[in-house]
């Protein structure tokens, strides 16, 4: 048998390399995997936060339109709410999932939401006091979305204050 001197080091082999490439590739693989898939959830979750905030703007553009009312508000079929203001008249609508708002006859109507479900513009009478509920459902971003986006928003007519 033949003697080692001790201060001689061993050096990798061919085989011991392929496996540590192969182990990286491996780890790097499951870690862009991971990347790819908190990129995919990031951009839901901005989509869905960013349908919150418009709704919720939408929703008191509503109440400030409910409010500075100057006449009677008509709804005919809970879609279209016709709010007279000042001298004007706003229309809000609700047709092929997009709900508007036209803010004069004159004007072209404005979409406001896209991706809605469904809308209804209601009257709630309760005693001497006229208010309105809008309930609103937008298409959820997540196509199988454990909670549905829903909101309601209430208005009471302020009778042009």
């Amino acid at each position: 048998m033949i003697a080692r001197s001790p201060d001689r080091t061993r050096g990798a082999t061919l085989i011991e390399m392929l496996i540590y490439i192969g182990l990286l590739a491996v780890v790097l693989g499951v870690g862009v995997n991971g990347l790819i898939r908190v990129w995919g959830v990031h951009g839901t979750l901005r989509r869905q936060s960013d349908a919150i905030v418009l709704a919720g703007d939408t929703g008191e553009r509503w109440r400030a339109d409910i409010r500075a009312a100057t006449g009677p508000i008509r709804s005919d079929d809970g879609t279209t709410l016709t709010i007279p203001v000042g001298d004007h008249v706003v229309t809000w609508g609700f047709g092929n999932g997009i709900v508007w708002r036209q803010a004069a006859s004159d004007r072209k109507a404005a979409p406001l939401l896209l991706r809605v479900r469904a809308s209804r513009m209601t009257p709630e009478i309760r005693g001497p006091v006229h208010a309105w509920k809008w309930e609103l459902e937008l298409e959820p971003v997540p196509t199988r979305a454990r909670t549905l986006p829903l909101y309601t928003f209430f208005a009471v007519e302020g009778g042009g204050s």
